[in-house]
């Protein structure tokens, strides 16, 4: 062994010297428990994640910047719930045309305590023209992506008809 090396050797035998170093049980990422299939549940909500039944009717409210939506809620498990990508649209069954507006958002999921989920709420998809909406048999769908490109999908049918509440108070007709 030569002088040089001699400081490579002591780093080695430091390495194999040391108790292995356990790595978290999400690989150190903060994501997903890896015992968890991935999976995503659409809902509804403003302030808190609410489930529907297929085929529930669920309120267009006027927004404060002068359109109207349909509040979404989404609850995740089995993925990284920081700054995942969320895809939402929402098609009118009849013809496969999109009622809503573009709607891509990256924003993290909350973990509820005591459960394996997470949830993320008060999404608002805009329907533009509620009048090719209202009525109608509807699909609401999301794409949920992570950082480590885990992607999950539901889909929903529903109906949307004007809701109390939002930013101009009582619903119209």
């Amino acid at each position: 062994m030569t002088p040089r090396s001699l400081p490579f050797a002591l780093l080695a035998l430091l390495g194999l010297a040391c108790d292995p170093v356990d790595p978290a049980p999400d690989g150190g990422t903060g994501g997903p428990d890896a015992n968890v299939d991935p999976s995503l549940e659409l809902g509804t909500g403003e302030g808190f994640f609410q489930p529907f039944e297929d085929g529930d009717t669920l309120d267009l409210v006027s927004g404060c910047q002068g359109s109207q939506h349909v509040w979404i809620a989404l609850r995740a498990e089995g993925i990284d719930p920081r700054g995942p990508i969320i895809d939402l649209e929402l098609v009118r069954d009849s013809d496969g045309t999109v009622v809503s507006q573009a709607f891509t958002v990256r924003v993290s999921f909350d973990a509820v305590a005591g459960t394996p989920h997470a949830d993320v709420y008060g999404l608002t998809l805009v329907v533009p023209e509620p009048d090719q909406a209202i009525g109608e048999d509807l699909t609401v769908r999301a794409t949920v992506t992570d950082m480590n490109e885990v992607t999950v999908m539901d889909e929903r049918p529903i109906r949307i008809d004007w809701g109390e509440g939002g930013c101009r108070g009582p619903a119209p007709g």
